[in-house]
């Protein structure tokens, strides 16, 4: 079956200007949501499961999310492929940078009008924030550390050992590397940066005198994973372990897969970038609340709207990647999408919606490189097609749900 695969048009369509503005399209609380059939996501679903087979990896979650929960659910493959153990909606996968997407919806928790945290000067949040131009480091904003626009090196990603170091050294870094730039005009790739504003985060709504890393992990249980309703998510990973059903990471081999050796530290410093843990359950009522514009499953308002969608937009500097607040604006098949990527431990994560149809999905894979990514552009861009040509107005469908073992 590979044969059909190089036909199929599964590559990402960048139709935006370098920099995009545009205000995203969103489908009005008032309109009716499209729905679509079961028998479009069974038809979807079963091209889905080819790819993943035809890819040989390892196994796979994918879930479809529309306003009120999860309408289509596809556990694929095995945790670990030297084991009998099946994927399921509870499996533990790693984010890696999607996190930082979940980090932001923390910033939005606890958001003022009057007082954004967004854009909060990082030193008046923290005495340990500090930059080599003294200018620099007075006009830094959270939102600039966030966004990546902070004027950071990219090379000082390369410099950071996460399995000896502590968030102290994260901002010790920072404090002695050049900047490129002045705060908030161009786009570098930096986890430092966008490490330090998630832990400004923490500190702005927590307590800036306590353990950095703690300190982080408290703020996110108690205003994001607990009113969420995620009792298996996890930023250790000694606790996903104790959890138990948690994937394994793999890695290319001659003939498909294999486990790969994977060393994670237990408290990993770059914790409010790549250091989540989630199953598919847990990444739907996350999703869902981003649907609902900050409100939970449960139906409680946990952040402001305007607050919720601002992340989603691309930052106002040059160069930006099309990136926002942890987010990445793109378009398939001529329908905005707004994504969440990540790989960390040869497992790869992404959650996305399309604002304008309230629908949204979830990739989780054991494995990472290049067909991990083809999948997630396959799904991305199967959906966005099967959305565009969807002519229903009818009800949500209730779920339509696989499970399968290889």
């Amino acid at each position: 079956m590979t044969s059909t695969l190089a036909q199929e048009k599964i590559e990402l369509s960048h139709r935006i200007d370098p920099v995009d503005l545009a205000p995203v399209r969103i489908l009005p609380e008032t309109a009716e949501q499209p729905a679509i059939s079961p028998a479009a996501l069974d038809n979807i679903g079963r091209y889905w499961q080819e790819l993943i087979s035809d890819y040989q990896l390892p196994g796979a979650a994918i879930g479809v999310v529309q306003g009120d929960g999860l309408v289509y659910e596809l556990c694929v493959g095995k945790r670990n492929v030297r084991e009998n153990e099946p994927i399921d909606a509870d499996t533990l996968f790693n984010f890696g940078e999607a996190t930082l997407a979940f980090t932001t919806l923390l910033a939005a928790t606890a958001d003022l009008p009057a007082n954004p945290i967004y854009d909060r000067r990082a030193t008046t949040v923290s005495q340990l924030f500090r930059m080599t131009d003294a200018r620099a480091q007075q006009n830094c904003r959270i939102r600039d550390l966030l966004t990546m626009t902070a004027g950071a090196p990219p090379y000082t990603d390369e410099i950071l050992d996460p399995l000896w170091a502590q968030p102290e050294d994260v901002f010790a870094l920072l404090g002695q590397a050049p900047v490129m730039s002045p705060p908030g005009e161009r786009y570098r790739a930096s986890q430092i940066s966008a490490t330090i504003g998630g832990y400004l985060v923490a500190m702005a709504i927590g307590n800036q005198r306590r353990n950095i890393y703690s300190n982080y992990i408290d703020v996110a249980q108690e205003h994001l994973m607990t009113p969420l309703g995620m009792t298996r998510a996890t930023f250790s990973s000694r606790t996903a372990k104790e959890k138990g059903n948690v994937a394994v990471g793999h890695s290319p081999a001659d003939f498909g897969y294999n486990p790969a050796y994977v060393e994670e530290p237990e408290r990993n410093p770059l914790a409010p970038l790549l250091g989540l843990k989630m199953s598919l359950r847990e990444a739907t009522c996350w999703l869902q609340t981003e649907l609902n514009q900050g409100i939970a499953p449960s139906g409680k308002r946990i952040a402001p709207n305007v607050s919720v969608r601002e992340r989603w937009q691309p930052a106002a500097a040059q160069n930006t990647d099309h990136r926002g607040l942890g987010w990445t604006r793109i378009y398939h098949a001529e329908t905005e999408v707004i994504l969440a990527s990540g790989q960390y431990g040869e497992q790869s994560a992404t959650i996305g919606f399309y604002p304008a149809y309230r629908t949204g999905f979830i990739v989780l894979t054991n494995a990472g490189g290049g067909d991990a990514e083809r999948l997630i552009q396959a799904v991305a861009l199967g959906l966005a097609e099967t959305l565009k040509d969807s002519r229903q107005r009818s009800p949500a469908p209730s779920v339509a749900s696989e499970s399968v073992t290889k």
